[in-house]
């Protein structure tokens, strides 16, 4: 006959005595030692605060599918970040001046709170951030030159489908990269309009044309279309 007193553990896989293993509720011996038992529920616990239940759409989900609270157990809010969105999207849309009122006080707490952050990394970051905005509008010079003209066109309230740096890039490369004014050439190209924005001119494609700041400047408000005097077209 068989050693009535030991066990072998289905987790450790080692013989031992019986007094290892615990009774279940029908009074059956555990199959796993009390101490690979004690592992288990151990490693099981350990995988389940990684999860939470939405005590809405009782949905066991992530952790990280809930937002932050640390007034809650757990340190996460009751709802998952999905239902909490739509509960909010629907008081929003019922409580409309509530909402605005409290947008209001956030948005005027986060200015002046984000504005002495930015005053204080600025000081402690001088040198730095004035050599990397140098370097960021030498490698966009187009980008901040088509910004320009897209501000004063709002500024004048020009009408068009406006332009953007690849538009005109590509209308600089039509005419060689070069003034279009007869005889000119130079390279220092900027955005003239044919037709001035004071003067009614959109601002868009068909009313563009690249000169120097030179003649850009001498032209002031007269409507001169230079792409048909050059030798581009």
């Amino acid at each position: 006959m068989g050693d009535t007193t030991t066990k072998r553990c289905a987790g450790c896989d080692k013989i031992l005595l019986k007094s290892r293993f615990a009774r279940n509720k029908i009074g059956r011996l555990d199959s796993y030692c009390v101490d690979c038992r004690v592992r288990i529920e151990s490693s099981c616990k350990e995988r389940l605060s990684q999860y939470r239940t939405c005590s809405r759409c009782k949905t066991l989900k992530p952790k990280e599918d809930f937002g932050v609270d640390t007034r809650n157990s757990g340190g996460r809010k009751a709802r998952c970040k999905k239902c909490h969105t739509e509960i909010m999207r629907e008081y929003r849309k019922h409580n409309p001046e509530i909402t605005r009122e409290t947008n209001k006080k956030a948005k005027s707490k986060r200015r002046d709170y984000y504005s002495s952050y930015n005053k204080t990394y600025y000081q402690e970051n001088k040198e730095y951030l004035r050599a990397m905005n140098k370097r960021w509008r030498n490698e966009n010079g187009d980008r901040i030159k088509n910004n320009n003209a897209t501000r004063r066109a709002r500024e004048h309230g020009a009408v068009g489908n406006g332009i953007t740096s690849d538009q005109w890039r590509q209308i600089v490369a039509l005419f060689g990269g070069k003034c279009l004014f007869p005889g000119c050439g130079r390279n220092d190209i900027t955005m003239d309009h044919i037709v001035p924005l004071v003067l009614g001119g959109a601002h868009d494609t068909y009313n563009v044309q690249p000169l120097c700041r030179s003649h850009n400047s001498s032209k002031r408000i007269r409507i001169i279309d230079y792409r048909g005097l050059s030798e581009w077209t």
